[in-house]
């Protein structure tokens, strides 16, 4: 055949090789398959799944069972990057669009930045995820969800911020670093809590206010003070404070510090304070002003002599003394008594007094002004006069000049003779229970103590 013709037809049409322009089909038989260059994606349809990198356009609605993608997949402005799993995946509405996705499975959503931004933002109602919400490469600076509920929510990148966040799981702050660095929570403006279990709540200045009508309790186990509220300095010259301050127009007391009431055989449990100074000035202590002592009780197990014979002025001995602090004012003026034992008199005049010295030995003892007492005068020894008594003897003084500074100080009793009739005593220093028969068990304990002048005790001159 030389030239074309114009129509060919028959039933049946055999050769070996057939040239045409174009070929119009009904049907194949077999049917067409495989991949190749098919023209358009109507023709996929009919040979295969492999769509050639052809566009879908202007779809309506796409229900899959799994849809797999290595380059973009969109609808309704819904855009995947590089992969997409889901069982069904639907786009509607206005600008329903997911953008800047690495990639979304049941258990990950992981986030690029959009559109070149630094920052990226997640906004869904309900956020499910059992595996982790990641974002490596920017900042998620917005999470915004009626609930939000995961295992594992990370952000390397920098700060999340949660609106509406409900958390139906423990929330861990250590990250995966080893060993771990545990993170914290900043700037909260209220946290309420059934329970907080903790082993330190710190802050430079931290206050639990509005406590109307609520309890805090510390709770301890069966060891000794873990129920413990612990208020610790740790600067330099600071300080700690429990402050109790109740209403400024009351007119009774409103502010209570209370023990254990609770009674065991009709008798309360006592709450025990130890180290306490109260010798501040503003302190209101319902008890005798004769309750607060200082004072020595000397006994030696061995008798212990002082011949004052024409001498100046020693204490007793160097161990008879005590301790004493205050710095409440009111103990400027003080009550002192002595008990002590005479052996044996002379006939001169003896003198008693009063020493002290700071008990850290930063000046030496002296003698506490208008302490010095003249305890007994001379007398002659004729037949007409009764010679003095050997024996126990008392002496008192009021000292009005007492040190209130809170230092310590040691106080000794001490006596002087050295007078121009010679005067002269012998102490005998030592535990009751000798034998006056016997020379060197004949004496008596020296009491020595002060205690402040009790309110009623009138000074007159």
């Amino acid at each position: 055949m030389t030239s074309y013709g114009n129509t060919i037809k028959t039933d049946t049409l055999v050769g070996k090789d057939v040239y045409v322009d174009t070929v119009h089909w009904k049907t194949f038989d077999p049917p067409l398959s495989g991949g190749g260059a098919v023209p358009t994606l109507a023709a996929v349809l009919d040979t295969g799944d492999d769509a050639n990198a052809e566009s879908i356009t202007n779809l309506n609605d796409l229900g899959t069972v799994s849809v797999t993608a290595s380059g973009d997949v969109s609808a309704n402005n819904v855009v995947v990057t590089t992969k997409a799993t889901a069982n069904q995946f639907e786009g509607t509405g206005v600008n329903p669009s997911i953008t800047g996705i690495n990639s979304i499975s049941t258990n990950n959503i992981s986030v690029v930045n959009q559109l070149n931004a630094t920052t990226s933002t997640i906004t869904c109602n309900t956020l499910n995820a059992t595996g982790s919400l990641t974002s490596p490469l920017g900042t998620i600076t917005t999470i915004t969800a009626t609930d939000v509920n995961t295992q594992d929510l990370q952000n390397p990148g920098g700060t999340v911020k949660v609106t509406g966040l409900q958390a139906r799981s423990d929330i861990n702050l250590e990250d995966d670093a080893v060993p771990a660095v545990q993170h914290n929570i900043n700037n909260v403006n209220k946290l309420n809590a059934t329970a907080v279990d903790t082993t330190a709540v710190s802050a430079l200045q931290s206050s639990i206010s509005v406590m109307t009508g609520n309890n805090l309790t510390l709770n301890g186990t069966g060891t000794e003070f873990t129920g413990q509220l612990n208020m610790n300095v740790i600067a330099t010259n600071g300080t700690s404070k429990i402050d109790f301050t109740g209403l400024s127009t009351a007119s009774t007391i409103d502010t209570f510090l209370e023990g254990d009431k609770r009674l065991v055989a009709g008798q309360p449990i006592r709450t025990k304070a130890s180290y306490l100074d109260l010798s501040d000035g503003t302190n209101l202590i319902p008890l005798s002003e004769g309750d607060y002592r200082w004072g020595v009780y000397f006994a030696p197990t061995t008798r212990i002599t002082k011949d004052y014979d024409n001498l100046g002025l020693q204490v007793f001995n160097d161990n008879c003394f005590f301790l004493y602090s205050s710095a409440n004012p009111e103990h400027v003026n003080m009550i002192f008594e002595l008990n002590f034992f005479i052996e044996e008199y002379g006939y001169g005049d003896i003198q008693l007094s009063i020493t002290y010295a700071p008990s850290d030995g930063s000046s030496p003892a002296g003698t506490m002004p208008n302490s010095q007492m003249f305890y007994v005068p001379e007398e002659s020894a004729t037949a007409f006069r009764s010679v003095r008594k050997v024996g126990l003897c008392h002496a008192t003084w009021l000292v009005t000049n007492m040190p209130t500074d809170g230092k310590e100080y040691k106080f000794w009793c001490a006596a002087r003779t050295d007078f121009s009739d010679d005067g002269r005593m012998i102490i005998a220093m030592r535990q009751n229970g000798g034998n006056p028969d016997v020379e060197n068990e004949r004496g008596a304990p020296v009491m020595f103590q002060c205690y402040p002048k009790p309110t009623n005790f009138r000074l007159a001159s």
